[in-house]
């Protein structure tokens, strides 16, 4: 259910973006993330802190820079090499950052790196010429480089601070998003305006 409902986010949100601005689409996207965050925090329990609110500001702004990116990627770019860049890529950074923080890899994981790399090769080799397929694979590494951090800012929330960071960072984009998409609204400067 889990891989069905990425998918289908995946799918709508890419589609969502070839016909209204990233900005617009990214907001819709994070205000209804936070109507659904809302009543399961205190279901979770865990307290805020200073360290939380910083963390979930820092993650919330890594998270919807590298959700813009993404679905900005979904719209200019092939959604079967979007989607696992950006992926592999939002894995592969939180592990550089375990292992840069004494933690070890096990002979399954490493099979798995081996895999992933085949994998971003062969889904970005041999891609039609032309803008939207150089920017999606670039767009897409730099979308799974602001899910990382996301991960990576999470991670290092205080223990017991429940979902008071991800709270915190919704409540930080989300007012952020909707003012960008009102003053973007209907802006066009040609066919090089990015989003």
């Amino acid at each position: 259910p889990g891989a069905l409902a990425y998918g289908l986010a995946d799918f709508s949100g890419g589609l969502a973006t070839r016909r209204a601005p990233v900005f617009r689409v990214t907001a819709v996207v994070q205000l209804a993330g936070l109507v659904a965050l809302l009543p399961a925090v205190p279901l979770a329990g865990g307290a805020p802190s200073w360290a939380a609110v910083g963390w979930g500001v820092f993650a919330a702004a890594a998270g919807t820079g590298g959700l813009l990116l993404y679905l900005r990627a979904l719209a200019v770019g092939p959604m079967g090499v979007v989607a696992p860049l950006s992926a592999v890529v939002g894995a592969g950074l939180p592990l550089l950052v375990g292992l840069v923080g004494g933690e070890r890899l096990g002979p399954v994981t490493l099979v798995a790196i081996g895999i992933a790399l085949v994998a971003i090769v062969m889904a970005t080799a041999g891609g039609a010429p032309g803008t939207g397929s150089r920017l999606g694979p670039v767009m897409a590494l730099g979308a799974g480089a602001g899910f990382a951090l996301f991960f990576v800012g999470l991670h290092a929330s205080p223990a017991g601070s429940g979902m008071w960071p991800l709270l915190v960072g919704r409540l930080a984009s989300v007012p952020a998003l909707i003012v960008v998409a009102a003053l973007t609204c209907g802006v066009r400067t040609g066919t090089g305006f990015p989003w």
